[in-house]
């Protein structure tokens, strides 16, 4: 008798059934998938909004959103100078390209960062107006429109040109160890920023710009000279030609390959780590930096991401290292820098005088928008010069300067103050408004007045009141 083959098979197991087979499809959503993908979307759109805990010696404790900018920077400047006003891309605005702000200390928000998913880092630090910076440069240029260019040789150019005219206008050494170098290039873009390390920093951007323009105009030179010498030297002009700053655009226009756009007021600036919205290729340490090489000490991407902010000084408990540089106009050859933190001359520049009760007058002045960059305490006539930010209000044309700072200048013997200011046009007619009176009670001569006569003398005869204060405060001790 024949046996089917098929019969000596163990018999299969049952496959199990989908709940959906007795029960039908349920199209609706869970509730929680809802909740859940609601948060994850919003955590993605915007840095979370945190609680951090103040501490004494720690960075200041603040994490607040706002929708525009000047309601940002107007609160920023209210707060401690460690703090920066940050934007971020918001990705499912009706407005393309619509940010919002948030105003944090740097610390703060690199910790939030790390939480992020790369993709969702699309963050730029705002350089603001008439803050303090380093020289920064935004380089770019999109390959198929220049076949042939090396980006990485026209960059060691520009390092070197940049190098060569600080160390002749402003006699400070600077070489590629003070440059870092970030990079975000494709195969289709070359894109790179540097931001000069270790060196003193521009008065704002606006004068950082006009320090570029003549790096740019230097090296577009040296390109049209090297053009015209093609036929004398072809080796000569080949050198010339790698360092040529001028690209063409998608127009076929010939133009800067260093954008000038980025030193105009309250820029935008990607940060470290961060791509731009809808894109995958976030600004990185370039295999070219020899910046961090140079430090020859272990350097985490925190310290590169604080080196790589515009207006984030060298030593942050000092907020303006050294003298601010400022480039006058004029021939473009004329320039000075200005402002200081030292003592020389029976000058002395700080963060804030001697005299904290004048500091803060001098606050309710400028108030709400405005800021004292630093004091400078004349010793010999005990006279403050309070360089302010924020607050452009000038007397003489009854309204604000558009670009040119002012200053309050206080008589502290005389107990009055007055205001000055940079333009031009103020200072060729010697203007300065009106003294007014300081109030007494923000002068040290009213403290003066508040000592007995038997204190001052050196008497050992002493109110009751003051021995039960010494006996007291020796209890408590």
């Amino acid at each position: 008798m024949c046996t089917d083959e098929n019969s000596l098979e163990e018999p299969s197991t049952p496959k199990p059934k989908k709940i959906s087979q007795f029960y039908g499809e349920n199209h609706k959503r869970s509730p929680l998938v809802e909740r859940v993908e609601k948060a994850s979307k919003k955590l993605c759109q915007e840095p979370p909004k945190i609680n951090f805990r103040a501490t004494l010696l720690g960075p200041t404790a603040v994490w607040k959103i706002f929708p525009v900018q000047v309601e940002a920077l107007t609160f920023a400047r209210t707060l401690d100078d460690d703090v920066r006003v940050f934007s971020y891309e918001l990705r499912d605005s009706d407005v393309p390209g619509k940010r919002a702000y948030l105003v944090a200390h740097p610390l703060h928000l690199w910790n939030v960062l790390q939480m992020k998913k790369p993709s969702d880092r699309c963050m730029y630090e705002v350089i603001a107006e008439d803050d303090p910076c380093k020289l920064y440069f935004d380089l770019e240029f999109e390959r198929k429109y220049n076949p042939g260019r090396d980006g990485v040789a026209m960059v060691d150019e520009m390092i070197r040109v940049v190098c060569e005219e600080w160390e002749e206008l402003f006699g400070d050494p600077c070489g590629r160890d003070n440059v870092l170098w970030l990079d975000s290039s494709t195969d289709k873009k070359f894109s790179c920023h540097l931001i000069l390390q270790k060196t003193r920093m521009f008065r704002d951007n606006r004068e950082a710009g006009a320090f570029v323009r003549i790096v740019c105009e230097k090296m577009k030179n040296a390109a049209v000279a090297a053009e015209a010498a093609k036929k004398v030297s072809a080796l000569s002009a080949t050198r010339a030609a790698r360092g040529n700053p001028l690209v063409r655009n998608r127009n076929g226009k010939e133009v800067l390959f260093c954008d000038e756009a980025v030193y105009t007021r309250n820029r935008n600036f990607r940060l470290f780590h961060c791509t731009k919205l809808n894109k995958d290729t976030p600004l990185v340490l370039s295999e070219n930096d020899r910046y961090v090489r140079s430090l020859g000490k272990p350097y985490g991407d925190k310290d590169i991401f604080l080196d790589s902010l515009v207006t984030w000084p060298p030593e942050p408990r000092v907020r303006v290292p050294g003298p601010l540089l400022q480039l006058t106009t004029g021939d473009g050859r004329k320039r000075t820098a200005v402002s200081g933190t030292s003592k020389q001359n029976g000058v002395k520049s700080t963060a804030s005088s001697a005299y904290p009760e004048i500091d803060n007058f001098i606050r309710g002045v400028i108030s709400p928008r405005g800021t004292i960059r630093q004091v400078s305490h004349f010793v010999d006539t005990d006279t403050l010069v309070y360089d302010v930010l924020g607050y452009r209000y000038c007397e003489n044309i009854g309204r604000e300067h558009r670009s040119n700072g002012i200053m309050f200048v206080v008589d502290v013997n005389n107990g009055t103050y007055y205001q000055k200011c940079y333009d031009p046009d103020c200072r060729a007619v010697a203007f300065r408004s009106m003294a007014r009176p300081v109030p007494p009670e923000c002068l040290p001569s009213f403290w003066l007045l508040q000592i007995s006569d038997d204190v001052l003398s050196g008497s050992d005869t002493v109110s009751p009141d003051v021995v039960g204060d010494e006996h007291q405060s020796s209890d408590a001790s």
